[in-house]
């Protein structure tokens, strides 16, 4: 548990820095940070609704399994971002 409150943050704050070196232009920098804070602020929203829901269709387990293909489709986004 203390590793996944490590790692928690650390993704965080990588991914909050990267938007600078991501953005083409120094001027859309806002607008990347706009992006994020909307994604975030969905994910938040949304997601503890969406896995409470699974929760009590599936059950613990498999509503874990059941963010698996979401999490490779997010992996592979990241992947292909194209770094300054």
């Amino acid at each position: 548990m203390v590793l996944t409150g490590l790692l928690g943050g650390a993704v965080a704050t990588a991914v909050w820095a990267a938007v600078p070196e991501v953005m083409d232009h120094p001027r859309l920098v806002g607008m990347g940070m706009a992006i994020l804070m909307l994604g975030q602020s969905v994910g938040y929203s949304i997601g503890p609704a969406v896995f409470s829901r699974l929760v009590q269709t599936l059950g613990w387990a498999d509503a874990g399994y059941a963010w698996i293909p979401l999490a490779l489709a997010a992996a592979t986004v990241g992947w292909f971002v194209e770094v300054r």
